[in-house]
């Protein structure tokens, strides 16, 4: 099974932050700060977790998005954790968005160019339905 690495640099205000890395590819992540793993608040525990190819779906009025996304399973207490397309915490839910690098968006960090990064991650994830997901704290991080 394919190991996908979300190691954090960063609990701040505007997030949890991170890289995540699949094989030698590379990219920044978004998730809200750390608030006791309170669902659609937080950001998910430190752990291991299978990832399962889902959908993501946004049904909003001014838009619509469905498209394919990997699922964080078994997070305790929590359900429909996806990554997915965001640039800041205030589009995840619980979530985790993936972008290329960190910005700086209507006064928020962020992840940059996240429909880019998704779809390079995507492609990284290849065909696999299920992967290994390990979320660590990186070694001299900012906590």
């Amino acid at each position: 099974m394919r190991e996908v690495r979300l190691a954090r640099f960063a609990y701040t205000p505007s997030g949890a932050f991170s890289t995540i890395s699949v094989g030698a590819a590379t990219w920044v992540t978004v998730e809200r700060p750390w608030r006791n793993n309170g669902a659609f608040i937080s950001c998910i525990p430190i752990g291991e977790y299978e990832l399962r190819l889902t959908m993501f779906r946004r049904n909003t009025p001014d838009v619509s998005d469905d498209y394919a996304a990997y699922e964080v399973m078994d997070v305790p207490d929590r359900t429909f954790i996806k990554l997915h397309v965001a640039n800041t915490m205030l589009d995840v839910e619980g979530c985790i968005g993936i972008g290329t690098n960190l910005g700086y968006i209507k006064g928020l960090w962020a992840v940059t160019q996240s429909r880019l990064a998704y779809g390079q991650f995507m492609l990284s994830m290849g065909d696999d339905e299920r992967a290994q997901l390990v979320i660590e704290n990186l070694e001299g991080g900012v906590l």
